[in-house]
């Protein structure tokens, strides 16, 4: 077993965690840098890893600095399943169109394109399902 940070440590935004176990790699978490704009051009390099290899992404809670880089991983590539309790799916729902939006906004003052669009938004959330607490995942 491997557990390698991506962001998360070292910093308090980001969260990026991957877990090797054989064959199996899973994120945990997939967060925005936040707090400087040395910290927000982060977000837009690529991602140490080869998202298309990931088979799942756990989200510990639906905050941007835990859940703000999803649809730029589905961008790069994943289509495994995002895997998160009901409630923080639903919260991860609303929060990351709603960045979006003010994305799409600093962008363009910033003369750059947005991290991602909404159509790899729409495709993270069709690849999410909501687990309970204690609920066996045998995917």
């Amino acid at each position: 077993m491997k557990l390698t940070f991506y962001g998360g440590a070292q910093s308090v935004t980001g969260a990026n965690y991957l877990l090797e176990i054989g064959s199996i790699r899973i994120l945990v978490d997939c967060g925005m840098f936040q707090g400087s704009s040395d910290a927000e051009i982060k977000n837009y390099d690529k991602f140490p890893y080869d998202a298309s290899t990931l088979t799942a992404v756990f989200l510990t809670h639906s905050h941007a600095d835990h859940t703000g880089r999803l649809p730029k991983l589905y961008k790069e590539g994943f289509r495994g399943i995002v895997y998160s309790t009901p409630p923080t799916l639903e919260m991860t729902a609303i929060a990351l169109p709603d960045n979006l939006s003010l994305m799409i906004e600093q962008a363009q003052r910033n003369n750059r394109q947005p991290l991602f669009s909404s159509e790899d938004l729409n495709g993270i959330m069709d690849l999410s399902k909501g687990v309970n607490y204690g609920e066996e995942i045998n995917s």
